[in-house]
């Protein structure tokens, strides 16, 4: 349990006491309804301290503006509602107990339902910024490299031919992943490996066949990412 958790555990366990202690004191007639508001009013105020606890967990493995937003104003909206409602049929109604369940219950769904839709929603967004981050850093391994072998003074002869294939990888649009980024990431292998070997009988032309293979994958890999982003919705 990190800081902010534990004063908000702590913070909601005072509250509850000092809720129930000036009740104790100040209420006298206990009829009606009476018992049930304070109940459900101290049930608010451990669902806003709950729910601010709970807040910091999932903030974890979720989208941390959209979670904290959302579900913090939804928490918040409904223990300051409930506790209002409780407290003006505590004082006003203590007789129409039909009427403060049905509110009470209505409260409750509506919260629970926008609490677990920012829950799937922030774990969504979060699900698909990792993927976006995964395939820009794998996208800029794969330039770095093409941009190591054309710096080599070896590779001199083919620099230009590997510079333009860099370049072009580069601006490809790396916040989606697609299939053919496995085949460009081994299709640079094969290229490190020929450049890098002792064996030059027709070198140029296996350079070229590999650089032309992976002028075919990015152009394939655009196509795909293009599609994906055409059929996300």
């Amino acid at each position: 349990m990190n800081r902010r958790s534990l004063v908000f555990g702590i913070s909601g366990i005072l509250v509850v006491i000092l809720t129930l202690a000036v009740a104790i004191i100040n209420i006298n007639d206990w009829s009606g309804i009476t018992a049930a508001a304070l109940a459900v009013a101290v049930w608010s105020e451990a669902a806003l301290f709950g729910g601010f606890i709970a807040i910091e967990r999932l903030a974890q493995s979720r989208q941390q503006v959209l979670l904290r937003s959302g579900c913090g104003v939804t928490v918040g909206v409904y223990s300051v509602v409930a506790f209002i409602v409780s407290l003006l049929f505590m004082l006003f109604f203590k007789q129409s107990g039909k009427l403060f369940f049905t509110i009470q219950l209505i409260l409750i769904v509506f919260a629970a339902i926008l609490w677990l839709a920012f829950i799937a929603v922030s774990g969504g967004i979060r699900e698909r910024d990792s993927k976006t981050l995964s395939s820009m850093a794998y996208i800029d391994g794969c330039v770095n490299r093409l941009n190591s072998l054309m710096d080599e003074r070896a590779n001199s002869e083919f620099s230009e031919k590997i510079g333009k294939i860099a370049e072009e990888l580069r601006f490809t649009d790396t916040t989606l992943a697609s299939e053919a980024d496995s085949q460009i990431e081994k299709t640079i292998s094969a290229l490190e490996i020929e450049l890098d070997g002792e064996d030059k009988f027709e070198l140029n032309d296996r350079v070229e066949n590999l650089c032309t293979k992976l002028d075919s994958l990015i152009t394939k890999r655009k196509y795909e990412v293009k599609s994906k982003k055409q059929g996300g919705f």
